[in-house]
């Protein structure tokens, strides 16, 4: 599965972007333009997959856009992915009131398997057939692949609950305290290449030469390999 695409609104300091994603995508920006906050939108979304319940209005009211005015307080988040040459766009809005999901759907091509408004809707089977009255204080896509048919909507929902984050900071991995145990196979960098495949290298190294203190490295290499992004602080 691929993340292709996700739009922000009204979250942390993002107002209203768009960013586009590829197998490799690497954000750069000054500090405090935001970069760590488009990961961190992905990470709210992997965290209120595995949630039982859905946040308070406070935590919301705290994620919220500095520069809301009372009439649009809520935040929004579409992703649109493709698996098994099915595409698919998920919306979500939140809410700082009683009722906390302002909207949430999901689409399947130009099928629409989710349709909520203020906690209650449908939830669609994937054929067209099937509908099910929704009304619950948890996001339906969490529990939406849980029954009726619907295998494609059940693997993007685990997509999201495994999401895994990872945040490399250049000038940690170029420093002195690094060089020194890298090692004579490659030397390191002064610049990051355009594919990242410099950092890959780097993780490589470290796994072959201290493969006791980065146990976990190759299951970072085998992330690059698939889905990744880098944000540069």
């Amino acid at each position: 599965m691929l993340i292709k695409k996700l739009h922000v609104e009204k979250f942390l300091s993002l107002k209203d972007i768009t960013v586009s994603f590829k197998r490799l995508t690497i954000i750069v920006g000054a500090n405090a333009s935001g970069k760590t906050n488009v990961l961190s939108a992905l990470e709210l979304l992997n965290k209120l997959m595995l949630s039982e319940g859905l946040p308070s209005e406070e935590y919301i009211n705290r994620q919220l856009w500095a520069g809301c005015n009372n009439s649009e307080k809520h935040l929004q988040f579409e992703i649109e992915a493709e698996i098994e040459g099915n595409k698919m766009e998920y919306i979500l809005s939140l809410q700082a009131a009683n009722k906390r999901i302002y909207l949430e759907q999901f689409f399947i091509e130009d099928q629409k398997i989710i349709d909520i408004k203020e906690n209650s809707g449908i939830v669609f089977d994937e054929k067209g057939g099937n509908k099910t009255s929704y009304s619950d204080e948890k996001m339906a896509l969490r529990s939406a692949g849980s029954y009726g048919e619907k295998p494609i909507t059940r693997k993007f929902s685990e997509f999201l609950k495994d999401f895994k984050f990872y945040n490399f900071m250049p000038e940690i991995i170029r420093s002195d305290s690094m060089a020194s145990i890298m090692g004579k196979k490659s030397p390191l960098p002064s610049i990051l290449d355009d594919d990242g495949s410099v950092l890959r290298g780097i993780l490589l190294n470290w796994h072959e030469n201290y493969k006791g203190k980065f146990e976990s490295v190759s299951e970072l290499y085998q992330f690059f390999q698939s889905r990744i992004i880098i944000l540069f602080k």
